[in-house]
């Protein structure tokens, strides 16, 4: 399936969302275990659970030279860390979210154009406060 830049940003912008609504989960979750311990009988969601683990019927091909930008690599969570915070910027507007999974996050990153891109990346701990600032625009990794 061929998207545009405009559309595989939408969908990972939708993607990260998904993310930072299963964080949000595991927040509520982990807060009902401290109250009752770890024996505490939670429901089945209400809906299935959709897993982005289905097998790839066709490996990607790379093409000849093509010069893609250079590839991104954000660092795996600590143990101290929960999750990614990141700041995207789209058409002027801001957007403030937090996501556990750092490929989509890379796959975003990629896709970056002038009006469209990550401004920052930190890492974040349980209770949501920062611990690292890993990525900034414009400067390198730290």
């Amino acid at each position: 399936m061929a998207l545009t830049t405009q559309k595989r940003i939408q969908v990972e912008h939708l993607l990260l969302q998904r993310e930072a609504a299963y964080v949000r989960v595991h927040e509520l979750e982990s807060q009902i275990k401290t109250i009752f311990g770890d024996t505490y009988p939670f429901p089945p969601p209400p809906e299935p659970v959709v897993t982005g683990s289905s097998p790839k019927a066709h490996p990607k091909k790379k093409r000849a030279g093509k010069t893609d930008k250079t590839t991104f690599r954000l660092r795996p969570l600590t143990n101290d860390e929960a999750a990614y915070r990141i700041r995207f910027i789209q058409d002027n507007g801001v957007l403030d979210e937090v996501h556990v999974d750092r490929k989509s996050i890379e796959s975003v990153f990629q896709a970056t154009t002038e009006t469209s891109m990550i401004s920052w990346i930190e890492t974040i701990d349980a209770q949501g406060k920062m611990r690292e600032r890993i990525y900034r625009a414009n400067e390198e990794t730290g």
